[in-house]
């Protein structure tokens, strides 16, 4: 169940920010809370991949942690 929200969440953050799919795949496993080292196992991909799609998220967002994220992503 939060997992499903978490994802919604991804996609309207997705939408308002003009993320790319990757970006906000990424995202929505990094507000589960997930490693960069998981989220990299999980979708196969390196962990400065990782580090990268998050630097970019926060870039484009303005927001700066990862519970900024949460909160926006939350509507806190």
């Amino acid at each position: 169940m939060r997992k499903e929200l978490i994802l919604h969440d991804a996609e309207k953050l997705q939408k308002e920010f003009g993320l790319p799919d990757r970006e906000a795949e990424v995202v929505a496993l990094y507000a589960l809370g997930k490693t960069q080292q998981a989220i990299a196992e999980e979708l196969c991909i390196t962990p400065a991949t990782v580090r990268a799609h998050i630097k970019h998220v926060y870039a484009k967002t303005d927001l700066h942690s990862r519970q900024e994220i949460i909160d926006h992503m939350s509507g806190a």
